[in-house]
């Protein structure tokens, strides 16, 4: 198939949602992006999106970032919903729309959300031995716990 026939295929293969999200129809991959072989290489379709919207390959070291109306959505391929950025604007995006894996999200993760919050309710009440046996973690993840270090966006009762 020639570049221009993909690139025919290519922008019919979309539903439109209501928010004007070009949702696409085929592959994605473990993160939830849409993703097509392109040049005999798996690509996200937001990055071949982008580059026939702007005539121009996106930088290896730049993310291509969903700004969707309401919301980003990964299977979104509409160049007006796409724009180049920094890595860090892309980590950004992902925990004000909370799409970042923090917290019980983290699937490495051996404590609950109501768990960290019952350790900061019994500050004081045990020793960092204590708390860790309990729930078997190491000290130092109860320490910062406690010290606000990690698990930020979890506050304990009040």
């Amino acid at each position: 198939m020639s570049d221009s026939e993909f690139f025919n295929w290519f922008n019919d293969q979309k539903t439109i949602n209501e928010n004007n999200c070009w949702i696409w129809n085929h592959g994605k991959n473990s993160s939830g992006y849409g993703c097509v072989s392109f040049h005999k290489r798996m690509t996200l379709v937001h990055r071949i999106s982008f580059e026939l919207k702007t005539g121009k390959k996106p930088e290896d070291e730049k993310d291509i970032r969903h700004i969707c109306p309401v919301a980003p959505n990964t299977l979104c391929y509409n160049p007006l919903h796409l724009i180049e950025g920094t890595r860090k604007d892309n980590m950004e995006d992902m925990v004000l729309y909370g799409r970042s894996q923090t917290g019980e999200k983290n699937y490495h993760s051996k404590l609950t959300d109501y768990d960290v919050t019952s350790i900061r309710a019994q500050k004081g009440m045990f020793l960092l031995r204590e708390f860790a046996e309990m729930y078997g973690v190491d000290q130092a993840l109860i320490s910062m716990i406690l010290n606000n270090k990690i698990w930020k966006h979890i506050n304990a009762l009040k």
